[in-house]
């Protein structure tokens, strides 16, 4: 069989997906419901990887929203703007666009901060519409687009605080929403500002 590829991210079963210790390795910390990232320099494989542990993850009838970060690396627009790009790509990631008015939806959040309104979205749409125990997971994918974005501090101090939600509560459904992120940055990259520990 003759076979080619001009680069760029595989299916899911390519048969020239060249499987890792660390592709194992980053399913269970998953599955185990831990935030995860992937960095690297480009053109190593973290996508095709990415389509490989949503494909399993789907599997088992878990919820996986992929959002390409590219989509987003516009922030001369509005930060209120900004956001609301970032929750439409999740919601239409997550197919809900025949269920729920996304644009109603924004409307009748407006009096909200920004991060108010992230917060909601993942509690009245996410948690709503996959119930307990289906485990959601957001998979950010070149996530170093936020090293450019002048209020990144905010967003991953963020999504730390979903994280330790978890410690308020045994029970609580953040327990369920996990975030993992792929891209060419390191932690130091995400975090310049001594003042904040959001990474």
């Amino acid at each position: 069989m003759n076979y080619q590829s001009s680069g760029g991210s595989l299916s899911a079963n390519n048969p020239t997906y060249v499987v890792r210790k660390q592709d194992g390795e980053l399913s269970q910390k998953l599955q185990a419901g831990e935030y995860c990232y992937v960095f690297n320099a480009r053109q190593m494989g973290k996508s095709s990887l990415r389509v490989r542990v949503m494909k399993e993850l789907r599997s088992q009838g878990c919820q996986c929203i992929p959002i390409d970060m590219t989509r987003l690396c516009d922030f001369s627009i509005e930060k209120q703007s900004w956001y609301e790009g970032f929750f439409r790509e999740i919601f239409y990631g997550c197919e809900l666009d025949n269920s729920i008015n996304y644009q109603q939806w924004i409307i009748s959040h407006q009096n909200l901060t920004n991060l108010q309104r992230f917060a909601q979205f993942i509690e009245e749409i996410l948690f709503v519409n996959f119930p307990n125990p289906q485990k959601i997971y957001i998979f950010l994918d070149e996530i170093d687009v936020l090293v450019n974005c002048p209020f990144k501090n905010e967003i991953l101090g963020f999504i730390r605080s979903c994280y330790n939600r978890r410690a308020e509560d045994e029970k609580s459904d953040y327990h369920r929403l996990i975030f993992c992120f792929f891209g060419v940055a390191t932690p130091e990259d995400l975090i310049r500002e001594g003042k904040h520990t959001p990474f």
